[in-house]
């Protein structure tokens, strides 16, 4: 059935590419997604164990529904505007809007910045005492961060401006040729990993990399920008590498490398899926809340209320509870496939209908990209992007400063097309 499941993604995979020819189409970024963490977990490297089949079952499920919800809508696009199936993403209207608003984006990004630095704070002093990252990621989060204000202002404010600011800086340096919005970002980047530890931030900005190399391909295919490009991608590995390495301190039990770390980090999720099946099976459904529930902690957090307050343990547990995924592993939590949230939802039929409808919005906002081609389609589809890839590990809607990006790009970011010459 794991061989079956593999050869289907691939089917799945191949069918696509030669009706899509564009890379960074939804339903191209999502299987392919769940295709190479297939192979990933069948090399089993470094002693990785073997994922229950039901995790291949479940996944290969979920990603054949949510082509079926792009396949869907572009057919319904395709019958009412048969035009627009084939746009070409332009850069123009993206860079002239960037330059008309630079100005009120700087300020953004500095108050992003700004708010970081001040949340990284104590635990910058914690370091600088001789603490170990690996000891204030996992034992000293809750002191360090007492302050309920500073940790609401990096939730709804930093948080949301530093996913926004991704795409944004990536396409300022790659295609605007313009540093300085970049250049906050990767301080923001930075501040942000030192608050906590958690090298996700640094996931967070090699996709949003990655996207925007796939999506604008043909506007960088001189040497300088294909240089820099790969000093980029040098230096967010040595940097991962490093903070690997470091992270560690003292804890003689954690001897992975970079590239073993993040095999477990990837692969495991599928061991992780495997597991928690069993647990959410036995628990009413969430009925949506668990796939958008980042959506409705955002109302959880304001005010009380009963069923959310469920979906809030059983989130907690399919995030945090400690299983391992190989001997040499000393514990392993949070990648377990955006699936087991939407399994959550509805066992095999929330699989099913979740997965169609993220299929389906996902092509609908591809589509709004293609037609409109403007800064707020760009960011969120983007954003969207980063949902897909990082789909393999995490649903990024149960994470309330994803949703609230998307908020304030839905309603603040203009969709006004401008024509100027710089």
């Amino acid at each position: 059935m794991v061989n079956f499941c593999i050869i289907m993604i691939g089917l799945l995979l191949i069918i696509n590419l030669l009706v899509h020819q564009k890379i960074y189409s939804p339903t191209n970024v999502f299987i392919f997604s769940f295709f190479m963490l297939f192979i990933f977990e069948r090399l089993k490297l470094y002693g990785l164990y073997e994922a229950n089949e039901r995790s291949y079952i479940v996944c290969t499920i979920g990603v054949t529904s949510f082509a079926i919800g792009c396949w869907l809508m572009a057919f319904l696009h395709h019958a009412q505007y048969p035009e627009d199936i084939d746009s070409e993403l332009a850069d123009f209207v993206i860079k002239n809007t960037i330059n008309q608003n630079r100005k009120l984006l700087l300020i953004l990004f500095i108050v992003a910045c700004a708010i970081e630095i001040f949340y990284a704070k104590d635990s910058f002093s914690y370091l600088r005492s001789g603490g170990s990252l690996y000891d204030m990621r996992y034992l000293m989060q809750d002191e360090l961060h007492t302050s309920k204000f500073l940790s609401t202002l990096h939730v709804y404010i930093a948080a949301p401006v530093f996913f926004i600011s991704l795409p944004i800086s990536v396409f300022d340096l790659l295609i605007n040729n313009k540093k300085s919005l970049f250049l906050i970002t990767v301080l923001t980047t930075t501040f942000y990993f030192i608050s906590n530890g958690a090298r996700i931030p640094l996931i967070y900005f090699a996709v949003a990399l990655f996207s925007t190399i796939f999506m604008f391909t043909k506007y960088i295919k001189n040497k300088n920008k294909l240089m820099k490009i790969a000093i980029l991608l040098v230096g967010v590995l040595i940097i991962l590498n490093l903070l690997t390495s470091s992270r560690k301190g003292n804890n003689v039990t954690d001897s992975n490398s970079f590239i073993q770390g993040f095999y477990y980090y990837v692969a495991g999720s599928m061991i992780n899926l495997g597991e928690k099946i069993d647990f959410v099976s036995y628990h009413t459904s969430l009925y949506g809340i668990g796939t958008f529930y980042g959506f409705f902690a955002i109302i959880y957090n304001f005010f009380e209320v009963s069923f959310i307050n469920y979906a809030s343990y059983l989130m907690d547990y399919i995030q945090n509870d400690v299983i391992t995924v190989a001997p040499s592993d000393p514990f392993y939590n949070f990648g377990v496939t955006g699936f087991l949230n939407s399994y959550a939802d509805g066992k095999i039929i929330g699989v099913i209908s979740i997965s169609i409808i993220l299929g389906a919005i996902s092509q609908i906002i591809y589509f709004k990209l293609l037609q409109r081609q403007t800064l707020k389609w760009y960011i969120l589809y983007s954003l969207l992007v980063e949902f897909m890839v990082l789909y393999v590990i995490t649903d990024m809607f149960s994470n309330i400063s994803f949703t609230v990006a998307i908020i304030y790009t839905i309603f603040l970011i203009g969709d006004r097309k401008i024509y100027l010459d710089y």
